[in-house]
């Protein structure tokens, strides 16, 4: 029987270089610019290559690692809103909704939903619809920074004779409807139905989250079959939060 000595992939000169074997340019020998040393190791912790007072932090008494995921990073940045909408005498056959334009470039909406209806009605997220240019909507909201302490303001647009940033249109029952065709359903369901009370549409997790196209008329729009009784409440909150990716 023969042996076979495997070889180390990785070595370390007395300089403290990394060497990958087959490769003779070394992989890393410094961190935060000075060389890896014995008095300055690779970190064996989350920590900021070059601020060494940042790092992630073990809870003292879960002794769980404290981080926050990335959508709830974007509210701490000030980059997240929201928009709201309700009604408590929605009627069966009513229409309401939410219409804005995305804006151009690379600054992208990353958008979750909640829609709570008691009757029977149509969810739905059109995407590029053909807007009514005689029916433009003649509510508008301005989106709520969901963190209070930012100056940031929402790069929506409205949808209008002359748009407006951070705006969006409210469609409320008894309006007339602002689109002539639906453009792409990206989505639809049916919500509400037999039972009163609370029947959710609910998207709220950045983890069923869409990402919108740039430049792009959007529609959440819900509508009553008719069927069932008439004033009953609705409601519908739209969060996002704006982000660019990086290259």
């Amino acid at each position: 029987m023969s042996l076979r000595i495997a070889q180390p992939r990785y070595i370390v000169d007395a300089d403290g270089n990394i060497y990958d074997v087959t490769n003779p340019l070394p992989v890393s020998s410094t961190i935060g610019g000075a060389p890896i040393s014995p008095s300055n190791p690779v970190p064996s912790m989350l920590q900021d290559p070059v601020d060494d007072t940042k790092y992630a932090r073990i809870d003292d008494s879960t002794h769980s690692l404290q981080i926050v995921d990335y959508a709830h990073h974007e509210i701490h940045s000030g980059s997240t809103y929201a928009i709201h909408l309700a009604d408590l005498t929605f009627k069966k056959n009513g229409e309401m909704g939410v219409l804005f334009k995305t804006p151009a470039g690379d600054k992208w909406f990353h958008m979750v939903y909640s829609v709570d209806v008691a009757c029977k009605s149509t969810f739905d997220i059109l995407e590029a619809p053909t807007v009514d240019v005689a029916n433009y909507p003649t509510t508008f909201y301005v989106p709520r920074n969901r963190n209070r302490n930012s100056i940031k303001e929402s790069t929506a647009i409205s949808v209008r004779a002359v748009p407006a940033v951070n705006e969006v249109g409210l469609i409320l029952d008894g309006d007339t409807t602002p689109i002539t065709a639906d453009g792409l359903v990206l989505h639809t369901e049916i919500i509400g139905g037999a039972k009163k009370g609370k029947t959710a549409s609910d998207g709220h997790s950045h983890d069923d989250e869409y990402i919108l196209k740039a430049d792009t008329v959007y529609y959440f729009r819900v509508v009553g079959d008719n069927t069932g009784d008439n004033n009953l409440q609705l409601s519908m909150e739209i969060i996002w939060y704006e982000h660019t990716d990086k290259s």
